[in-house]
């Protein structure tokens, strides 16, 4: 079983932070961030309501906060407006901190990093003209997730522009000194044609790839399409969105403009730590590469309710999304994303992740007294592993995850720009997902793998880009996938290579997924799968609608979380973990006081137990003693 532990040195957060051990919930309120709202088209408030939000940071808060276990309170402290306008906000939330720390609560502060409130920031800062990005027209560029009545109130700051960074960082600098102890940055957007941006990409284009080139006007697209792309705030470019007889320009602006944030990040973490050494530092990268390299925790959004479909059988799970938050943070930087069920709350938390907001006091009951037992410090136990490069659209490939995690294959993400950190022998199966770059030492590194005996599948154009998204003659994996130029683009093609097997299938098994087309192709695979994986991690005997997610606390127990996406209780439940030597096991769950456990049986071939029912969530913990 895998148990690798993947920037093992990279910055941890503090002790209280770290997952498992505590409970957030973000309440964005106070005078700016109902100016905030009205400004940005949501205007479903009474006057009562707007009193209400511009005063909630009150005792009745911290009530809440202490009844239902909340160690952290995520406050807003600049929504983006000046500082002038900003002052009333931040006295006080100067009071509130102090009063929250006097009940045991940490504060992270909320900012965003470039979005303004233009006609007040520019008459309060006139010199905040030369800081707006600039459109490839011209013009500004707006936020994108406001509805706007007339004309557009909220347009986006530079990350390259040394007079909003030195700006931005004074706001840093006031929260930190007001006694907040994390900060939390949003809107993590550039899409700036500015002067500044456009030598920087030359500048890039010319490391990369020997020569400058202009930066590539944005391609146009319906405002149908920008939504369906966006879903939420931005559009993550990658080589699956881009068009045009260049695209690997395309690409090249999209990993400038996330370089770009990423520097301005890392220049804001900087200097919050010459003020507070161990500050919380996180931010809502939406999984783009390299982002969430800087920090210590991070946030996401981008999440959608899971659900069953009692006709097909289908689950709608963000497992993959949960998985690949974990690896980027390393498997030790807690991540959150708010929750709206149940079941979703169980699989967050299942994966490595912290659910923000209170879904049931029961189950926030449930975390802070069996947290460090069952969440702390675990790590997933998986044989397959799916690379991917961070800059996917995640969201896009929800489906083949969920596909995967239906038929309770235990995967681990592997992200491809940090490769060189795993050990890949520990997975005895890779599928490479749509990995359409690939750099040559990677591609040498896979066939070593496949060659000493491991096993691989491969799914969709792969290899036939370099690493920096040029395009090849032929893919540097063909002699591994058994292909040649003449090789087809769709069925399926099966090879031995060296002591290890080769499935390669030229569609895209996860576009067929996302598009519900996939029929026997999708039966094929998971029996694929499940030939090459060697012997499972966990065998479950259960209804449709019930997903397992396994893991483990070194050589000391085993960790086996048991979801129901139905809408009503399930029987019996038969789990055996084959290989496994432990001979205890303890069943909890925050549904029922005394979950019901049977037939436990522990053999020298593994171990085997049966949960009598299943309302929600329950937590099986296998262990010597």
């Amino acid at each position: 079983m895998a148990m690798t532990n993947i920037n093992a040195d990279g910055p941890c957060p503090p002790r209280w932070a770290e997952h498992g051990l505590f409970r957030e919930t973000g309440r964005y309120e106070g005078p700016a961030e109902t100016a905030k709202m009205l400004l940005s088209g949501r205007w479903d408030f009474t006057p009562l309501r707007l009193w209400e939000k511009a005063n909630a940071y009150n005792d009745e808060l911290l009530a809440y906060a202490k009844e239902h276990h909340i160690t952290i309170l995520r406050l807003v402290w600049s929504p983006g407006f000046s500082h002038q306008a900003d002052q009333v906000q931040w006295d006080i939330l100067r009071e509130y901190i102090r009063k929250t720390h006097r009940k045991g609560i940490k504060v992270v502060a909320y900012l965003s990093l470039t979005n303004s409130f233009w006609q007040e920031m520019f008459e309060a800062e006139p010199q905040a003209r030369q800081w707006r990005q600039i459109h490839h027209d011209g013009g500004n560029v707006p936020y994108m997730a406001a509805t706007y009545h007339g004309e557009v109130s909220r347009v986006l700051l530079c990350v390259n522009n040394p007079g909003w960074r030195d700006y931005f960082k004074q706001k840093v600098c006031a929260a930190l000194e007001a006694g907040a102890d994390g900060l939390f940055f949003d809107n993590l957007f550039s899409k700036c044609f500015c002067p500044i941006c456009r030598e920087g990409f030359a500048q890039y284009t010319r490391e990369v790839y020997g020569q400058a080139y202009d930066m590539p006007a944005p391609d146009a697209v319906t405002q149908d399409e920008l939504q369906k792309r966006t879903g939420i705030e931005v559009i993550a470019d990658s080589d699956r969105n881009v068009a045009g007889d260049r695209p690997f320009l395309h690409q090249a602006r999209s990993d400038y403009w996330n370089r770009s944030t990423t520097e301005f990040l890392t220049e804001v973490w900087e200097t919050a730590r010459k003020i507070k050494s161990d500050v919380l530092f996180g931010h809502n990268a939406h999984e783009r590469w390299p982002m969430n390299q800087v920090g210590n925790y991070k946030l996401s959004e981008d999440d959608q309710p899971c659900s069953y479909d009692p006709g097909s059988g289908a689950i709608w799970t963000n497992f993959g999304l949960w998985k690949y938050l974990f690896e980027d943070g390393g498997r030790h930087k807690p991540f959150l994303n708010g929750v709206r069920s149940k079941a979703e709350w169980a699989e967050i938390n299942a994966c490595g992740g912290d659910a923000i907001g209170v879904v049931d006091p029961v189950y926030h009951a449930f975390h802070k007294r069996f947290g460090r037992q069952i969440y702390h410090r675990t790590q997933p136990l998986g044989r397959v592993g799916v690379v991917l490069r961070g800059l996917s659209p995640v969201a896009d490939r929800a489906p083949f995850f969920s596909h995967l995690a239906r038929h309770n294959v235990q995967f681990d993400i592997v992200i491809y720009e940090q490769i060189d950190q795993y050990k890949l022998s520990l997975y005895d199966l890779l599928i490479l997902l749509d990995l359409r770059a690939m750099g040559s030492d990677t591609a040498d590194r896979l066939g070593d793998y496949v060659r000493r005996g491991g096993n691989l599948i491969a799914t969709g154009p792969t290899g036939i880009a370099k690493h920096n998204w040029q395009p090849r003659e032929a893919s540097c994996l063909a002699d591994v996938l058994g292909v040649d130029g003449e090789a087809s683009t769709a069925g399926r093609m099966e090879s031995n290579f060296g002591k290890g097997h080769v499935v390669f299938y030229p569609e895209s098994i996860a576009d067929k997924l996302k598009d519900d087309q996939i029929g026997e192709y999708g039966r094929q695979f998971i029996e694929d799968v499940r030939r090459l994986q060697g012997t499972p991690v966990i065998e479950v005997d259960a209804p449709d609608g019930v997903l397992a997610s396994v893991t483990g606390r070194g050589r000391s127990k085993i960790v086996v979380h048991l979801i129901n996406y139905r809408p009503a209780p399930v029987g019996a439940i038969q789990v055996r973990l084959p290989g496994c030597s432990f001979s205890q096991v303890t069943l909890l769950s925050p549904d029922q006081p005394e979950p019901r456990l049977d037939r436990v049986d522990a053999r020298s071939d593994g171990l085997s137990f049966a949960v009598e029912g299943l309302d929600v969530y329950a937590v099986a913990v296998a262990s010597r003693s």
